[in-house]
């Protein structure tokens, strides 16, 4: 059977760098098949993370220690994206990634909508999957990633969502 998969990050200051620069593949990554493309499917890969979340921050206040930023990575198991042959990493059928593709983007922007920024479709690893990037505004348009994922239950909420 196969499962969606849903995990979370939240990136400070200090973070949105380096994590832009791993899902931008503009550094090294041992596991990623540098013959291989991601692709940018939300936003705009020409600007920098940093500066597309500091601009939907917009002038408020920011805490020293606030999440500025919350990393989604979505996947499915690798018997969805193969499932005549769950070992074969970096295969995967084509319909099954347009599919996936369309589920993760239309879920992201129903759940988040314009708080999310960025978002890279990685097909250079053994398994397909989403890196996108969130800003974690709550209704009132403030800084607010408790409020979102804050207990135990909304992240338990957020994968059964996904999935």
């Amino acid at each position: 059977m196969a499962y969606g998969i849903c995990r979370i990050q939240k990136l400070k200051a200090g973070n949105l760098k380096p994590s832009a620069q791993h899902t931008g593949r503009k550094r090294f990554t041992p596991n990623a098949n540098p013959e291989k493309e991601h692709i940018c499917i939300i936003g705009e890969e020409t600007q920098e993370l940093d500066s597309l979340v500091r601009n939907r921050i917009g002038k408020q206040p920011i805490r020293k220690n606030a999440v500025l930023a919350v990393e989604i990575l979505l996947s499915a198991s690798p018997e969805y994206f193969r499932p005549d042959d769950k070992s074969e990493a970096g295969y995967y059928e084509p319909s099954r990634l347009v599919d996936f593709q369309a589920a993760a983007c239309q879920w992201l922007s129903k759940t988040y909508g314009d708080r999310i920024v960025l978002a890279h479709l990685h097909l250079d690893e053994a398994t397909p999957h989403i890196h996108a990037y969130l800003v974690p505004l709550d209704s009132r348009g403030k800084l607010n990633c408790r409020k979102l994922f804050g207990t135990r239950s909304k992240l338990s909420q957020l994968q059964d969502s996904f999935a």
